[in-house]
């Protein structure tokens, strides 16, 4: 990737001045995904209007702030290009700006941030290699009355809580109600709902590690009884923490838009999510309503309505697919 002309000029750029290194690091990865890293020359700014609709639709620039915030950005990347004499400025071409800007303001109906049903599997992603990154980059070796020893055990609970969720899409309440008897001897498979559900590897060394973690920084070990995330946070944890920490985490690390003032977002947007990409996969509905824990009416009435099929690629592949699953196709 570094190989692109574009990313060679972005760091340039930001070595220069890191003041908009969020936007214009948004601006140069959709110029890569949409191909044109390596051809300067053909970006447009049809390309810049398209690149606030690609982040809109990951809920990371849904309001007029942060759109212009974004233009900004670009716009300053652009004042760097042409002083470097690497390019143009595509910006020139617009007669009015306050008109462009109403353009997308329009086009993508920005107005306020609203909390999402469920997530994007990019955005899905993002979050687990964040928080996969935050622990590659810090470790314990700090004051354990400070706010950063705090926030590491924070993270560890949230850590696993989500990838626990998007194995087994269960309740808030479901998930922070695990004890060490839920699980095998071994942590390679966990009761939830009823449903003994396998421990993918990653979890499983995520788990086993994080115990061993808190029992040697604890002097105690974690025992049958105990709650899974009272042994990781702390006895006075509740299930409404994690959504405290979710919002300072997706803050922190600016993956989707949060206004300055929200101190709070729900977890169970990642329970929706990976509901959702099962029932884009054809899923029974009836074993997503076992492992949820709800009816399958509640599932159906959320899930599988017109609004939510709308979403899913090839949806007459899919009823076809489902269809010679008959036997009776096979008699016809």
């Amino acid at each position: 990737m570094n190989n692109f002309i574009l990313v060679q000029w972005k760091v340039e750029c930001l070595e220069n001045d890191s003041t908009y290194k969020n936007h214009i690091t948004k601006f140069i990865d959709y110029i890569i995904h949409i191909g044109k890293a390596n051809r300067p020359v053909s970006i447009t700014l049809e390309d810049v209007i398209d690149c606030v609709g690609f982040y809109n639709k990951l809920g990371k620039i849904n309001t007029i702030k942060s759109m212009e915030s974004h233009l900004e950005s670009v716009k300053a990347f652009y004042k760097f290009l042409v002083e470097k004499d690497y390019a143009t400025d595509i910006f020139s071409k617009i007669s009015s700006y306050q008109d462009f800007k109403e353009l997308i303001i329009d086009k993508y109906s920005l107005k306020t941030v609203k909390e999402r049903e469920w997530l994007d599997e990019l955005i899905v992603v993002e979050i687990l290699e964040k928080l996969d990154l935050y622990f590659d980059s810090h470790s314990i070796n700090q004051n354990k009355r400070s706010h950063e020893y705090k926030r590491f055990f924070k993270y560890l609970a949230l850590r696993i809580f989500i990838k626990l969720t998007l194995i087994a899409p269960a309740k808030r309440s479901v998930i922070c109600s695990l004890k060490k008897s839920d699980f095998t001897d071994d942590f390679r498979s966990v009761i939830i709902n009823g449903v003994l559900i396998k421990v993918p590897t990653g979890l499983y060394r995520d788990i086993t590690g994080t115990l061993a973690l808190v029992e040697q920084e604890n002097k105690r070990q974690f025992r049958d009884c105990d709650f899974l995330f009272n042994v990781i946070s702390g006895e006075s944890f509740r299930g409404e923490n994690l959504n405290d920490w979710f919002c300072s985490f997706l803050k922190h690390y600016e993956i989707i838009e949060i206004e300055d003032e929200k101190t709070t977002y729900p977890v169970e947007v990642i329970m929706n999510s990976a509901i959702y990409q099962l029932v884009r996969n054809g899923t029974n509905p009836a074993f997503i309503s076992v492992i949820n824990g709800t009816t399958l009416s509640a599932i159906e009435k959320k899930f599988y309505n017109n609004n939510f099929l709308k979403h899913i690629i090839d949806i007459d592949i899919s009823i076809n697919h489902e269809i010679n699953k008959s036997n009776y196709c096979h008699l016809i």
